[in-house]
């Protein structure tokens, strides 16, 4: 008899329900860590703390690495 990880529920089902869990977690840190970045810059250029101009010479700098 094969064991189970939760009496009464089928292994493949827990399986499943973790790599959803997994999955989601992943996709929601990685929406909100784009989303907040882009905050962040918003709030910077709002608070006059540099201006577009330092933020488009740093996006240039740094994307030809």
């Amino acid at each position: 008899m094969e064991t189970q990880i939760i009496s009464g529920v089928d292994n493949s089902l827990v399986f499943v329900h973790v790599a959803y869990v997994i999955a989601l977690v992943y996709f929601v840190f990685r929406n909100g860590e784009k989303k907040g970045a882009k905050q962040i810059v918003e709030t910077l250029v709002e608070d006059k703390v540099v201006s577009r101009a330092d933020i488009n010479r740093w996006v240039e700098k740094n994307k030809k690495k």
